[in-house]
C-alpha cells in the first residue's frame, strides 16, 4: 500500500507532523510519499529523494499545470495504480493503520466520505484499490479532468457531473476515516478542515494540545526540524497572504504544551463551533455533522 501526502512548500510543518502520525500508527516509511504540487515533484517520506518529477514532456502534463495540492491528488492514479493507495492532506493526524480501510471495504472503486452537501464527496482522504484504475478507466478519468466544462468544484468534490464523465464508482466510507476537526474513540483520521482554526496557525482549537504533542514527538524524532519551523514561520498561508503559515508562539507552544482544564476545553469547543458556523455556513456545518 502507498500513502501519499498532497502538500506544498507552505505546509511542510503540518506535513511532517502527519508523517510522524503515519509512522506512529504502524506505516512503513518506504510506503509514504510526499506530493509537492508547487515543485511538481513526488518525494520519499523525508523529502530527500525525488521519486518522480513532472516536466514539460511528461505524459501527465496536466499535473505540471496544477498549482494546488488539492487538485494534484487527482493525477496520482496515473502514477500509482498497481497497489492500494490512500492520498491524504497534510493537515491531518492519523491514528490507525490505513490498511484497515481496505479490509473493511471490499468493493472496487474509489473510497470517499460525504462532504458538505448531498452528492459531494471529500477528496481530502482519497483511496482506491489496486488495479481499479486500469488503462480504460484512466482514459475516461483523464477525459473528465481535461473537460473544460468541469469546474474546480466538480473535480475536488467529485460531483455527479464528474463521476458520470469519468465513469468511476464511489464507495461511501465512514466519517471516522476523515473526521472533521474532532476526535472520538473511533476516529482513524482527524482532518483540520477549518482554515481559520488550525492549531499550528491559530489558538483555541479543542485539539491544540493533542496536535502539539504529535508535533513535539515529530521534532524529537527529527521528522520535523527547527529549520522547517523557522522557514514556515516567515511564510503566509496558501489561502491568504494576510495570515502567517505558523503562529508566532509556535516554538514556545512546542516547549510549553499544557493540557487545558475542563473549563478551557469547554470554551474552546464553543469557539470552534462558532468558527465552523462562520467558515462552513450553518447549512453545510449541520449537514456534515448529522447527515454524513
Amino acid at each position: 500500500m502507498k500513502v501519499l501526502i498532497a502538500s506544498s512548500e507552505k505546509n511542510i510543518v503540518e506535513e511532517r507532523v502527519a508523517v510522524y502520525s503515519l509512522i506512529a500508527s504502524g506505516h512503513n516509511e518506504t510506503d509514504i510519499k510526499i506530493i509537492d504540487a508547487d515543485k511538481k515533484i513526488i518525494y520519499d517520506w523525508r523529502r530527500k529523494n525525488i521519486e518522480k518529477r513532472f516536466n514539460d514532456n511528461d505524459k501527465d502534463k496536466n499535473f505540471r499545470l496544477t498549482t494546488s495540492f488539492t487538485l494534484a491528488r487527482l493525477f496520482i492514479p496515473f502514477i500509482y495504480n498497481k497497489e492500494n493507495v490512500v492520498i491524504i492532506d497534510p493537515d491531518v493526524l492519523v491514528f490507525n493503520n490505513l490498511k484497515a480501510l481496505f479490509l473493511t471495504n471490499n468493493e472496487d472503486g474509489v473510497y470517499l466520505r460525504k462532504a458538505y452537501k448531498p452528492k459531494y464527496w471529500a477528496t481530502s482522504v482519497f483511496a482506491y484499490k489496486a488495479n481499479y484504475f486500469n488503462e480504460s478507466k484512466l482514459l475516461l478519468f483523464k477525459s473528465a479532468l481535461d473537460d473544460p466544462e468541469m469546474e474546480w468544484e466538480d473535480k475536488i468534490y467529485m460531483t455527479n457531473k464528474f463521476v458520470r464523465k469519468a465513469n468511476i464508482k464511489i464507495n461511501c466510507i465512514s466519517k471516522n476515516w476523515n473526521r472533521f476537526d474532532q476526535v472520538t474513540s473511533n476516529t482513524n483520521i482527524v482532518h483540520f478542515t477549518n482554515l481559520y482554526s488550525q492549531p499550528w496557525i491559530h489558538r483555541d482549537h479543542p485539539l491544540e494540545y493533542q496536535w502539539f504533542q504529535y508535533a513535539k514527538k515529530a521534532l524529537e524524532k527529527n521528522i520535523l526540524t527547527i529549520e522547517n519551523i523557522e522557514t514556515q514561520i516567515n511564510l503566509t498561508t496558501t489561502f491568504s497572504e494576510d495570515i502567517r503559515a505558523l503562529r508566532t508562539d509556535f516554538k514556545e507552544k512546542l516547549n510549553n504544551n499544557v493540557d487545558p482544564d475542563s473549563i478551557s476545553k469547554l470554551r474552546s469547543y464553543f469557539v470552534m463551533f462558532k468558527k465552523n458556523i462562520l467558515f462552513h455556513s450553518p447549512r453545510k456545518y449541520f449537514y456534515t455533522s448529522f447527515f454524513t
